[in-house]
């Protein structure tokens, strides 16, 4: 999920000792607040405890090569568990999916990001105007109200009509979808193949499809075998986030949220912050650096969403509204 070529700023972490919730701590005694999580692989934290409980229980069974169990069919109910009307395509990892022709890392976009802000940008599509927009629309309905009517599905639905004209390009159109952030299930119907981003704890990332069912299967090959150990880590990880409790982030982040919330720089979804205009990687890495220099671990690159933890101390609020007031001041002056 890193783009090619932007894995450098991670080596400028020091060498970890071990992590516990949300935090990493350093070989050098110094503790660093995770707000990249792995990309969302560790958004339930780096010690889920029942999934590394199930891990080991697994672990200590045996018959941990590719037979035939149990796990698999428990994996598949898990994710209809979340999408009930789709089909799922479960593969290894995303060089995996760039073997098959499905995807392409360099290509890779914010594109189903972006869709997350739709709410707050309705006319905000990649690559047509608000005008062309709006006059495809007004052509599958009957009004002009019909459109204003419903401004959460504007951009949901050109999208969608764009990649119904992409179905025999060799790359599959996937938009992203991660857990806590847009809950509604009729803006994700609106697409035909979604790339699921599910807790691991950064133990493995695979590359797990949400396909809808009248989307062409036969695009898709068939699932990888997946190590029974790690499909039960993901089974766990599923079954976790929809156990989670709905946290209100407002109270968890009071300063911080009155900085990012009130600013034109970003916009948030849930737990999820992205930068409005992320711009080139050289003009990222001294923000990467200062934040580092802070004890606060951002993403990698400037294009993958900051996730705020699900846990957080009054001391780390006040931290992280600092650095982002700091750092509207540096983006705003002259």
């Amino acid at each position: 999920m890193i783009p090619e070529g932007d894995r450098e700023l991670l080596t400028l972490l020091p060498p970890l000792r071990r992590g516990r919730g949300y935090r990493l701590y350093a070989q050098n005694g110094k503790r660093y607040l995770d707000l990249w999580q792995q990309g969302g692989w560790a958004i339930l934290g780096h010690d889920p405890h029942r999934q590394l409980l199930l891990l080991k229980n697994t672990l200590s069974r045996g018959c941990l090569g590719l037979f035939p169990q149990d796990h698999h069919r428990r994996l598949f109910q898990a994710l209809a568990s979340i999408f009930p009307e789709r089909t799922f395509r479960i593969y290894r990892s995303f060089e995996r999916l760039e073997q098959l022709g499905l995807w392409d890392n360099r290509r890779a976009s914010t594109l189903g990001e972006a869709l997350l802000m739709q709410e707050e940008n309705p006319w905000g599509s990649p690559g047509i105007s608000a005008k062309q927009e709006r006059t495809l629309l007004l052509k599958e309905t009957s009004t002009a109200d019909d459109v204003d009517s419903v401004p959460q599905r504007r951009g949901a639905f050109i999208l969608s009509r764009l990649f119904a004209q992409r179905k025999n390009e060799p790359l599959c159109p996937m938009v992203v979808w991660r857990p806590f952030g847009r809950k509604e299930r009729t803006f994700w119907d609106t697409f035909p193949v979604l790339l699921l981003i599910l807790p691991t704890g950064g133990l493995f990332q695979p590359a797990v499809l949400a396909v809808r069912r009248d989307w062409d299967e036969a695009k898709f090959p068939p699932s990888d075998i997946i190590p029974p150990p790690l499909e039960t880590f993901l089974v766990r990880g599923i079954w976790d986030i929809q156990r989670a409790t709905p946290l209100e982030f407002s109270h968890l982040f009071p300063r911080t949220l009155r900085v990012l919330d009130n600013s034109d720089l970003w916009i948030r979804v849930g737990p999820y912050v992205w930068s409005r205009s992320p711009g080139p990687l050289p003009r990222y890495a001294p923000v990467f650096k200062s934040f580092l220099e802070e004890g606060v671990l951002l993403p990698p690159h400037p294009a993958l969403p900051i996730i705020l933890p699900r846990e957080v101390s009054k001391g780390e609020d006040a931290l992280l509204a600092r650095l982002f007031k700091e750092l509207l001041g540096k983006r705003s002056a002259p």
